[in-house]
């Protein structure tokens, strides 16, 4: 029997706790709320002309997380505050999906651009970048530090 799983992008959070306070993120662009990407790959491997290969494990789990935000939208002006501030603060992806993405979290983030703005005929988005250091899922928090 086939297996139907249920995704509602509508359980995906981003809250940002900047100097204490935490901001849950709204007002996303079109189509694509929030994009994750680790800077290296985990492990490489490294395959011998004999076919023995080696594997090396890469700790390093930095991420840019790139959140798109409606240009109209009172957020901005608190994320551009931020950014120009230079200041660090904590990034959770939170999942209510519960099924497989745990989320994730970041004591350590900050903006590393500020976004373009694009004023035209119909209002755009606002793609802010964050680089978060050590990005791991929740549940390594649990479970101690993965």
């Amino acid at each position: 029997m086939a297996n139907n799983y249920n995704y509602d992008v509508a359980k995906h959070d981003i809250v940002l706790t900047i100097g204490g306070v935490p901001y849950a993120l709204k007002d996303y662009g079109a189509d694509t709320k929030v994009t994750v990407a680790y800077e290296q790959e985990f492990r490489t491997e490294i395959t011998g002309t004999d076919g023995d290969g080696t594997t090396s494990e890469n700790h390093n789990r930095n991420a840019i997380v790139t959140v798109k935000i409606l240009q109209t939208s009172p957020l901005n002006a608190i994320l551009q505050t931020a950014a120009y501030s230079g200041e660090q603060f904590l990034l959770a992806h939170i999942d209510k999906n519960f099924n497989g993405d745990v989320g994730s979290v970041s004591s350590k983030a900050y903006f590393t651009k500020i976004p373009d703005l694009n004023i035209g005929t119909n209002a755009a988005t606002r793609d802010y970048a964050i680089r978060a250091i050590n990005l791991r899922p929740t549940f390594s928090l649990i479970l101690g530090g993965i």
